[in-house]
């Protein structure tokens, strides 16, 4: 098996979850090989042995992915607004000595952290040079010179390809409230753990005739004086789905949700059970065993199956 700095592979073994870990150093001669899992926000390179991982590619318990969910970091600086390579430049100087000295030496406790210590001591004299020289405010505002910020800044350049653009600002992972996003193609917002695995995205983006369905099944099924639940305000919707936005109003009718029968413009049932004949005394039980309240029966009616 023919592997490579970066390649990403995807993890199959039982019982842990799947995951998908990215190659980030490969010992020259020898047959060591340091991997990192890309999804885990705590993740840490870790040491494997370069025959167990050609081993578990040879079962099938691993594979490789060709679709890296990062490839869009590669693009040139052009692509990318100007505070945001701004931000990128400083976060990448405080490790940037440390990424490009120390190539296989990261993976070892005993040489990272005096590394670490060593970056964050340089940083923090930079900024105090910076703040004497009068350029304090010509600094974007970044996170503080710590050893904990350097630590979540390697651990982002190992997940996103090693590249100084693994640092920039994910700001397109963030809410943006208030403002319309434009559509330009592929589903906007955080990939699934799905698309994750196996490079293709999921789910749409939302479109103004999906917002009108939307507005049409809560003014009909949840906007009301007598609203359903949410559950069955969903359901409902989800027949309304069915519908085009363009054929007016939806005619929610009857519908069935699971062991319930869901009638429009009555209370959903609660939860707790019905009362029965124990919860009721029988009918005639406080009525007098003699009197003229008793009304009489005719038996015939008991004998004959066809009575009217």
């Amino acid at each position: 098996m023919n592997l490579t700095v970066n390649m990403l592979f995807l993890c199959l073994e039982e019982p842990a979850p799947p995951r998908i870990e990215r190659i980030l150093w490969i010992e020259q001669g020898g047959s060591r090989i340091a991997t990192i899992d890309i999804q885990d926000k705590k993740a840490w390179p870790i040491l494997h042995d370069r025959t167990f991982l050609e081993e578990r590619f040879a079962s099938g318990a691993i594979h490789q992915l060709k679709n890296d969910p990062y490839q869009h970091l590669r693009q040139p600086d052009q692509a990318f607004k100007h505070e945001y390579r701004v931000q990128r430049d400083q976060a990448y100087e405080l490790i940037q000595d440390i990424v490009e000295h120390h190539e296989g030496e990261l993976f070892f406790s005993c040489v990272l952290g005096p590394l670490v210590q060593k970056a964050v001591k340089a940083a923090r004299e930079r900024m105090r040079s910076s703040a004497e020289g009068g350029c304090e405010k010509e600094r974007p505002k970044v996170r503080g010179c710590t050893k904990t910020t350097a630590y979540q800044y390697l651990r982002l350049y190992w997940q996103r390809g090693q590249t100084p653009n693994a640092l920039l600002p994910a700001y397109d992972g963030c809410g943006a409230k208030g403002l319309k996003r434009t559509l330009h193609g592929p589903k906007r917002g955080r990939p699934s753990k799905k698309a994750l695995q196996n490079g293709l995205p999921t789910g749409v983006n939302i479109t103004d005739k999906i917002k009108e369905i939307f507005r049409q099944g809560t003014r009909i099924f949840y906007d009301t004086p007598k609203r359903l639940c949410v559950k069955a305000s969903g359901l409902g919707l989800c027949q309304a789905s069915h519908h085009d936005a363009d054929h007016g109003e939806v005619n929610p009718g009857f519908f069935t949700a699971g062991e319930h029968f869901i009638v429009f413009g009555e209370p959903a049932p609660g939860r707790k059970p019905g009362e029965g004949t124990l919860d009721n005394p029988a009918v005639g039980k406080h009525m007098k065993a003699t009197g003229s309240d008793l009304l009489p029966i005719d038996d015939r009616i008991l004998r004959s199956p066809d009575a009217s």
